[in-house]
């Protein structure tokens, strides 16, 4: 039924009750009624005027007091009047570095903010997207959850959040907005159909320093030792500094530490402990800037000897004395026929002085050695060609070219650490020359490729044999780490030192007659997974606490490793309050405030969106007392 006519009706309240108070006035018998004929006339006037007031002040009394009880009940800021059944949604973001450390002030908070809503019902969501907020809940369960609320190591963007539950009249934001841009929040723009409260968290004061990276190094100088190297990040504003850094193994010891003063990017190197098996160690930091994020967890492999085979047409005592220390390299030296059972467990084929390339040799290699070639004098061109796929040709230059270093090269890492300012390079006369496309590892001086790479496979050549008529390379200091690095890059190791959330892990022994489960000492839970013709890949969950896990099927564990927050989460990064405030500045149905407005109730003002039924209860009370005065003292 139309509401105008209920409107009206119960205006009619008023004006019926008015007409039913009008009483006949008693006759009065008189000898002259010439003099009250005229007092009549003015007395009639002053009463037509008093029964006017007094019916306006009851309309409008009456009026009032309808509309205090319709705006108690109807939302005024949608663009249609809609009943207030449900508080809305409220999103409360609970990641790491939103709530980490003021849990205790975002619960009291959000608790007043459901708690001031008329409604008994409503949304409520968090980062971990759990299935309490599928559907609407009282104001008790809502009251409930938040009271057993924890930090969510999962961080969402607005659009997630917005697309996760229907779209209601009200929506409360809460967050930090980290993982939103300015131009995520445009879908907010363009829907002026609802309400939305985006109440900013400011983190522009938090300072912070983190684990940005660690990877793992040969010492070029003592290939018997690894090195472990981190790279310490930070955020913008944070102020130079001294913080600590430490290793800690899986019990807790501490295995090495270094004081260092961080005014920018830093790496710091720590040598591990030789001959640990598969292990699980922490990186923590230290230092009066640090917020939070300050553990690292990782784990590394057993270091396992290079297998080196020298396949020898002649004697190179360069090559057996780079590789002859039996603690860091396990080598066979063959000067004979070729034993291919024994190329199927060696890592690094090392073939010198080869006339020829024995067919075959490098095309049906199934263990994917990586080989290195050292040319003779004399070669079969063509066969070397068919063999190996580079494009040799006889080289035309003459006379011998300092070496150059390439940059560019992975293999070069840590290369450069050992090298000096103003060091003299070796010198090389080119014997070959590649034509064709490859990498170039060593140069020379006159724009030639003094070692190449073959690119997409672990196949190294020389243009010159490795003898002191065509180069000193072999009396060099650069030749040892550049020989360890290319050993080194032939083991088949598991490199994963760290994943993240949702981060995939490769799995060489899954079987397909179990799923793999995540263990750690608080969960055990079974991941996605996919199985491949190497083994399979797990998915790690996006809502695990970081530390170490384990991935086992049935009781066997056949990986581990260490999970960590997404550097994302320790910047701080996201648009700030004034540009959010700018960017809504002219979408009247978006309110932008910052959460410290709490202490004035700002907040609650604004979500109080029937806020005038209180003007409108005033006004109904205050045209109350004006009929009482008016039946008073008009006469």
């Amino acid at each position: 039924m139309n509401y105008f006519f209920w409107f009206f009706l119960f205006l009619s309240i008023p004006i019926i009750v008015h007409l039913f108070n009008f009483r006949r006035a008693k006759k009065l018998l008189f000898t002259n009624v010439k003099f009250i004929r005229k007092v009549s006339t003015e007395t009639k006037s002053k009463t037509r005027l008093k029964h006017f007031l007094i019916l306006g002040a009851r309309i409008f009394s009456f009026l009032f007091l309808i509309a205090a009880f319709v705006l108690s009940l109807v939302n005024l800021k949608s663009n249609e009047l809609s009943k207030i059944d449900s508080m809305g949604l409220f999103y409360l973001d609970n990641s790491n570095s939103s709530i980490g450390n003021s849990i205790n002030d975002e619960r009291a908070f959000i608790e007043e903010l459901v708690s001031s809503k008329k409604a008994n019902s409503g949304f409520f969501l968090t980062n971990n997207f759990s299935s309490f907020s599928n559907n609407e809940r009282t104001k008790t369960e809502i009251l409930q959850r938040v009271e057993d609320l924890t930090v969510s190591y999962t961080s969402r963007s607005v659009p997630e959040v917005i697309d996760r539950v229907e779209k209601q009249s009200d929506t409360y934001l809460i967050s930090d907005f980290q993982d939103s841009s300015v131009d995520q929040l445009e879908m907010l723009k363009n829907d002026s159909t609802n309400n939305y409260y985006l109440i900013y968290k400011e983190y522009a004061q938090l300072k912070n320093a983190f684990i940005d990276s660690v990877w793992i190094e040969r010492d070029l100088e003592d290939y018997s030792n690894l090195l472990l190297n981190c790279r310490i990040g930070h955020t913008e504003n944070f102020i130079e500094g001294s913080i600590v850094v430490k290793l800690v193994d899986e019990a807790g010891n501490q295995i090495s530490s270094v004081v260092v003063n961080l005014s920018s990017e830093l790496e710091v190197e720590f040598s591990l402990p030789q001959n640990f098996s598969t292990s699980l160690f922490q990186i923590q930091i230290n230092g009066d800037e640090i917020e939070y994020d300050n553990q690292f967890y990782i784990t590394l492999n057993k270091n396992r000897t290079p297998s080196i085979l020298i396949l020898s047409q002649s004697s190179n005592r360069y090559l057996e004395s780079i590789f002859g220390n039996n603690s860091l390299f396990d080598l066979t030296i063959s000067n004979g026929e070729i034993d291919y059972e024994r190329l199927k467990s060696v890592d690094l084929v090392v073939l010198n002085d080869y006339y020829e390339i024995p067919a075959g040799l490098i095309n049906q290699n199934s263990n994917d050695a990586t080989f290195f070639l050292i040319p003779s004098d004399s070669i079969d061109l063509s066969n070397y060609r068919s063999e190996t796929g580079f494009s040799l040709e006889r080289s035309n230059s003459s006379g011998s070219f300092e070496i150059q270093l390439s940059k560019g090269n992975d293999l070069m890492k840590g290369v450069y650490k050992k090298i000096d300012e103003g060091t003299s390079f070796p010198r090389a006369s080119r014997k070959y020359q590649v034509t064709g496309a490859h990498e170039s590892i060593l140069l020379l001086r006159n724009g030639g490729t003094f070692l190449a790479k073959a690119i997409g496979s672990s196949l190294y050549i020389l243009t010159s044999p490795l003898s002191d008529e065509y180069t000193d390379f072999p009396n060099h200091s650069i030749f040892l780490p550049i020989m360890y690095r290319i050993a080194d890059e032939s083991l088949e190791t598991d490199n994963t030192l760290f994943v993240y959330p949702n981060d995939f892990l490769e799995v060489s022994s899954l079987s397909p007659d179990l799923p793999p489960k995540i263990v750690s000492e608080e969960i055990e839970l079974i991941p996605e997974f996919s199985l491949t013709n190497q083994g399979g890949l797990v998915k790690v969950p996006n809502d695990l606490a970081p530390g170490f896990y384990h991935v086992k099927q049935g009781n066997d564990t056949i990986k581990s490793f260490g999970l960590n927050l997404p550097k994302k989460e320790s910047l701080f990064k996201g648009p700030t309050l004034a540009e959010i405030s700018d960017f809504f500045a002219d979408s009247p149905h978006v309110s932008v405030v910052p959460i410290s407005d709490q202490r004035n109730g700002r907040i609650l003002e604004l979500s109080d969106s029937n806020s005038l039924w209180k003007y409108a209860l005033i006004l109904a009370l205050i045209f109350l007392t004006l009929e009482t005065v008016f039946h008073r003292y008009l006469k």
